[in-house]
């Protein structure tokens, strides 16, 4: 016989638990045919895969001698609108519809025939189901009975070919199941019909034959009668079919519009809260808007209108490079009591650097354990020994050499690794056992690219209790150690070099008392070029990580320029949150990272030559700290400096695009004055200054 369901060596599972294991069945093209069996035995799930609604199963499922294993979704879902008849338990309706719409809405998405014809079909499907006289009714006010008869009526809306119908008659009272199930059975002489149902006494009047579901097989328990199949096909005709399933967009429109009508508080609550988002929204822009107006007017009080102003604290980093080693040096040298000692950061990329293999192992007599938490970058970022504010264990530790170290662990690692090596669980137990027993820490390190392959060998001296992993030693250069002078690492300046093994290094100062290592060098030419980072945002990630918050570290940055911070100018970083980029004593500052621009010392315009004289001796007498604050003037005179930024007095602005009288200046003494500046001068043929 020509088959024309076939399941074979069929295998589902639910979770852990196995549902079919090697089942196999065959109906033919046409036929009622019940299954029955206990509840959760797996009849839904039988129905549900052979309409395509469930595809994780291992077997054959072939419907029509198309296969259901090698559908994708959508292959799956044109499969059960175009061919399958399904009737479930659940069936879902649109509530806020009519039973009419209900039962034509699969027409409007396969069939392009007239809204007529598609109505007289559901109303002919409603009658079959006697449910003409309630054609016009909304299903929401519909029973649980009639309900499932409205879904009957969709399953045969499509002409289908197969009809699967799971516990159809569930809802319904005797008189209305019979009905139910002569139309299966009317239908079942020309498709293929399978029912799943308790209802043994119904399933034994109207199938051909009845199956079990048991010990996870498919068997047949009642056969009245072998059912023929049709030797050719048999066609169902749909009235001008489309070719691919769809539903029409008016369509969709009106459900939509009615489904929304029917919550009219959930819409009305909706649609307050998305018009209160606007507004709020809208409110929010317009007080932004008018703060950056009033900034705006504000900051024109006392910038020029050509005057470059950007954000406070924005360094270039393009004018900052590390401080070289021998500078460091000799700042170390000459403030011992107020620098403790120095180091290195070494900036470079771990991953792409150690890329095939970077790990840590530590090295007992018996075993050797990995440190899964541990690798090269550690080592670099170390912690000093002198910086512990932890208890170490053995507590008598007075120095790390070079090729020893201290674990700092935190307490979950610290409790693992104590399990592994069998001893008690405390800090005490695990720093006596590893000094006493000179267990060693392994650092292996490989890049094949470049043939690199290095091991580096440590002693660990104790261990210390701390929030994060870490590694202590007790020279504060020991990073450098292990990576320039062991690994033969070349040390650079520059930030970006393509060459693996060049690492960029980055110094650092240990402080002893910041406030007065920074009080004692304003007036310390050696610090002319170099700037300060407490914190290196820019290039270290790890400096306040938990609680390692490094703050005593300063990085030291020397600039591009002979620019520095000197004298009273240092006190701007007390009085304003500007950029730190120092500037000579008697030198002009003009940065994109503040909005301050000018001379350091006063600078006087007049066109009185007579009085620039006067102040020109007056300045040369006094000390360069007196120098540079403002003398008792003339009318005629006019002064200005970088302090001066925000008082009523010369302003410093880069040149304006456009001059309206004169030439560009081409050298450094020539300057370009403003209208306003000009006419308070008096509009002089010629004007005099000093500084």
């Amino acid at each position: 016989m020509n088959f024309f369901l076939r399941i074979a060596k069929l295998s589902k599972k639910y979770k852990t638990e196995s549902i079919f294991i090697d089942a196999s069945w065959n109906l033919p093209r046409k036929g009622m045919f019940g299954l029955t069996g206990p509840s959760g035995c797996g009849k839904s799930t039988l129905l549900r895969i052979i309409a395509g609604l469930d595809g994780d199963f291992t077997g054959s499922v072939l419907v029509n001698n198309y296969s259901l294993k090698g559908m994708d979704e959508n292959s799956r879902r044109d499969y059960r609108s175009s061919n399958i008849g399904l009737i479930l338990q659940d069936y879902p309706l649109l509530n806020q519809e009519t039973s009419l719409v209900n039962s034509t809405l699969l027409l409007e998405c396969l069939s392009n025939e007239k809204k007529e014809i598609k109505q007289q079909k559901g109303f002919n499907l409603l009658n079959l189901f006697s449910l003409k006289g309630l054609a016009n009714k909304k299903v929401k006010h519909l029973s649980g009975g009639q309900k499932q008869r409205v879904a009957g009526s969709i399953s045969l809306s499509n002409s289908p070919f197969l009809i699967l119908a799971d516990e159809p008659t569930a809802s319904l009272d005797e008189n209305s199941a019979k009905k139910v199930f002569k139309i299966l059975k009317d239908y079942s002489k020309r498709c293929l019909v399978i029912v799943s149902s308790h209802d043994l006494k119904l399933l034994q009047t109207s199938c051909d034959s009845i199956f079990k579901i048991e010990e996870r097989k498919i068997k047949e328990v009642i056969s009245y009668q072998n059912v023929e199949d049709l030797k050719t096909p048999f066609n169902f005709y749909l009235p001008k079919r489309k070719e691919k399933p769809s539903m029409p967009f008016l369509t969709r429109l009106r459900i939509a519009f009615n489904d929304l009508i029917s919550k009219k508080l959930r819409f009305t609550l909706a649609f307050s809260s998305c018009f209160l988002s606007l507004c709020l929204a809208g409110f929010s822009s317009y007080v932004k808007y008018g703060m950056s107006k009033e900034i705006q007017k504000s900051l024109s009080s006392f910038c020029l209108p050509y005057q470059l102003v950007v954000n406070k604290k924005q360094i270039q980093e393009k004018k900052l490079f590390p401080c070289p080693p021998n500078r460091i040096e000799e700042v170390y040298s000459s403030y011992r009591q107020e620098i403790r000692s120095f180091g290195y950061h070494l900036n470079f990329d771990f991953s792409s650097l150690f890329k095939d293999d970077d790990s840590i192992y530590l090295l007992t007599k018996y075993k050797t354990i990995p440190l899964p938490y541990y690798s090269s970058r550690h080592i670099n970022e170390f912690m000093w020994f002198e910086e512990k504010d932890f208890a170490c264990f053995p507590d008598d530790i007075e120095n790390v050499n070079d090729d020893e170290v201290i674990l700092g662990l935190p307490f979950d690692y610290m409790s693992s690794l104590c399990l592994e090596l069998g001893i008690e669980r405390s800090f005490p137990s695990l720093g006596n056992y590893l000094f006493s027993n000179k267990v060693n820490l392994l650092l292996n390190v490989e890049n094949d690219d470049i043939g690199f392959d290095n091991q580096e060998l440590f002693t660990i001296k104790g261990v210390i209790n701390t929030s994060l992993p870490c590694l202590f030693n007790s020279s504060s250069t020991w990073n450098k150690t292990i990576f320039i002078d062991h690994m033969q690492f070349r040390p650079s300046n520059e930030e970006e070099n393509e060459n693996l093994q060049y690492v960029y290094q980055i110094p650092y100062l240990y402080l002893e008392n910041e406030e007065r290592f920074y009080s004692k060098i304003k007036n310390d030419s050696l610090f002319n070029d170099l700037s300060f980072d407490p914190k290196s945002n820019t290039f270290l990630t790890s400096t306040c990580d938990s609680s390692f918050c490094l703050t005593s570290r300063v990085y030291v940055y020397k600039s591009n320029h002979s620019n520095a911070f000197a004298g009273d100018c240092l006190n701007l970083i007390d009085s304003f949150p500007c950029g730190y980029l120092p500037i000579q004593t008697n030198g002009f500052y003009a940065d994109t990272s503040s909005i301050f621009s000018g001379f350091l010392p006063q600078f006087y315009l007049s066109s009185s030559y007579e009085d620039i004289k006067y102040v020109s001796e007056s300045i040369s007498s006094l000390p360069i700290e007196q120098a540079m604050l403002p003398l008792e003037l003339s009318d005629k005179v006019y002064s200005g400096s970088l302090l001066s930024g925000l008082e009523n007095k010369i302003k410093f602005s880069s040149l304006p695009k456009l001059l309206e009288k004169g030439d560009f200046p081409i050298s450094l003494n020539e300057i370009v004055l403003s209208n306003g500046l000009f006419d308070k001068l008096g509009k002089p043929s010629s004007i005099y200054c000093s500084y």
